[in-house]
């Protein structure tokens, strides 16, 4: 099980390459690049959504049955503590109203 979500980060990591690829060649006048854009962003929502799936159907279950409480309380004060070093107050909120924004205008 490990291995094959680690195989999946490795994927998504090459799907986000694509899309960056892509996107360069777009920039620089390729207008078929937009195809294979989207072919790597498919992929990589496609990836995610089974991923995600089996982090929160098996992953995370099987985590929460074998930590005690207290491992459990740490891991979120630590989660809490790096989140706040690392994205600072407001920015969660920045990006989800960046998406509401995009959805309102392209969706």
């Amino acid at each position: 099980m490990f291995t094959l979500m680690l195989y999946e980060h490795d994927n998504g990591r090459r799907y986000i390459g694509g899309m960056r690829e892509a996107f360069e060649k777009f920039k620089h006048g390729d207008k078929e690049a937009l195809e294979e854009f989207a072919a790597n962003a498919s992929g990589y929502t496609t990836l995610m959504y089974a991923h995600i799936d089996k982090e929160n159907n098996i992953l995370y279950p099987m985590a929460e049955m074998h930590l005690s409480e207290t491992a459990k309380n740490k891991l979120v004060q630590d989660f809490s503590m790096i989140q706040a070093q690392e994205t600072g107050d407001g920015l969660y909120e920045k990006y989800i109203n960046l998406v509401e924004q995009l959805k309102a205008n392209y969706l």
